[in-house]
């Protein structure tokens, strides 16, 4: 056998052990990130919109619909949820209060491990008081148990930390929440 023959094979056995160790490692999952959950930005963003349009149009069935069980458990069940959303909302017109728009924008990325998820959606809305309007940008903390089959929300203007600690499975303890700024006059 000659010296370039021989080198040939022996670079071809050194290449197959290499392409056989790097399969092997990938395969055991080592050092590998996890995988990010695959989720219908789209679907999410609707079924925000549902319930943004729920409040707006006065649906409260269909917002508490699409509200976190969790947050309707800790206000006293459904029923006492919607009375509570009802009488606001009538005290709150009475002083001139009106929702003109509610927009749900898209998740950049959704946080957890399945089956528990979330995501925050940015979310602006344009409100009428008896002095002028306003906007005001914030921000639906999305979650699903179900591994983002379905979702439900929590509006993210009055979330804390302890807060997301007592409604959300430990496993999103750490979710990041953005700052939300003041309500900007028109």
């Amino acid at each position: 056998m000659s010296c370039a023959t021989f080198q040939k094979q022996r670079l071809r056995s050194i290449s197959a052990a290499l392409l056989i160790a790097a399969i092997a490692w990938r395969c055991s999952g080592e050092d590998a990130a996890p995988a990010k959950p695959k989720v219908d930005f789209g679907k999410l963003k609707d079924q925000a919109q549902a319930m943004a349009d729920g409040l707006r149009k006065g649906d409260y069935e269909k917002l508490a619909d699409h509200t976190y069980p969790k947050l309707i458990e800790l206000m006293g069940g459904r029923e006492t949820m919607l009375a509570e959303v009802k009488k606001t909302m009538a005290a709150m017109k009475q002083e001139g209060f009106e929702i003109l728009s509610y927009v749900v924008d898209t998740p950049t990325e959704v946080l957890g491990t399945p089956p528990d998820l979330a995501a925050i959606l940015p979310q602006k809305m344009r409100i009428r008081l008896k002095n002028g309007v306003i906007s005001q940008a914030a921000f639906l903390l999305a979650v699903s148990g179900d591994s983002g089959a379905t979702w439900t929300f929590v509006d993210g203007a009055q979330l804390t930390p302890e807060i997301v600690k007592q409604i959300l499975p430990k496993s999103l303890h750490g979710i990041k929440l953005p700052e939300v700024p003041p309500p900007a006059p028109e």
